[in-house]
């Protein structure tokens, strides 16, 4: 899954440019309506993140800036929310609900038959894992399961880095002139911004590294101890650590080490 995903990044670049003249859009209309009313970015951006990956994978109009309560969008939300709930449970807990389950492999499911019958030609995401489960033999939980594993990896993790960002930007003034100065300065005629451009773009790379460091996505991970080790700690505490065992660490403690963050080429400080 990853292999296509960064081999059809341009592709999928149509897609995110349809999204984001969809959230433009829909910000527009909520300031005309309601100018004194403060805009919620978190919803936004998990719209937008929704539309995106509806379109990238199920190739369907998730119709996130259109509808109060999008279907798909709360869908993804409930089963997000059973992923964590489980996660926080004292007892085992399966991770989505049964419903919520079965509603998302109905909707792959169905996303899947269509383009079969269909016998279109475009090239996405979910044209890959047609061709995956025809080639292997797949069950229709398999193929579903590359569905999921794209939605968990772009959803919730896109959604988060956008809303951080906007936070940032709004926060720091200078370092939002510095980044509208940037973009403005290489749209074309036609005000858009083609793939190979906003490549090139150094400041916002380095605006979206800085989001990322401080406020990473995932904020632990975790490692498998592989051979009986003594660790020295703080103030010359020592810690035997035996081969087995797990070691949760702290994601967002070493993006704000000054130490780590001195070597980084993307340093940037808000």
């Amino acid at each position: 899954n990853n292999i296509w995903f960064f081999s059809q990044l341009k592709p999928i670049y149509s897609y995110v440019i349809e999204g984001a003249n969809n959230a433009l859009n829909y910000i527009k209309k909520e300031i005309q309506s309601e100018p004194s009313t403060a805009i919620d970015i978190r919803d936004i951006a998990l719209r937008f993140s929704c539309d995106v990956s509806a379109n990238s994978i199920l190739a369907i109009d998730a119709k996130s800036f259109s509808t109060k309560s999008p279907e798909i969008l709360e869908l993804l939300k409930k089963m997000i929310k059973g992923i964590v709930d489980s996660n926080l449970s004292l007892f085992p807990k399966k991770l989505i609900p049964k419903e919520h389950e079965d509603n998302f492999i109905e909707l792959m499911t169905n996303a899947i038959n269509l383009r079969i019958e269909n016998k279109s030609n475009r090239k996405d995401f979910l044209a890959h894992i047609v061709a995956v489960k025809q080639q292997k033999g797949q069950t229709r939980d398999e193929a579903a399961a590359h569905g999921w594993t794209f939605f968990l990896d772009s959803f919730e993790t896109t959604a988060d880095v956008v809303n951080h960002a906007f936070y940032e930007i709004a926060m720091h003034q200078r370092v939002q002139d510095k980044l509208r100065e940037e973009i403005m300065d290489n749209l074309n005629e036609d005000g858009l911004m083609n793939y190979d451009k906003i490549t090139d773009l150094v400041y916002l790379d380095q605006v979206f590294f800085e989001v990322l460091r401080l406020h990473p996505p995932f904020m632990f991970t975790t490692k498998v101890c592989s051979e009986d080790i003594e660790l020295e700690g703080y103030k010359g505490h020592k810690y035997v650590m035996k081969k087995g065992s797990t070691a949760l660490i702290s994601m967002h403690s070493i993006h704000r080490d000054p130490g780590e963050v001195k070597i980084s080429s993307y340093k940037l400080t808000f």
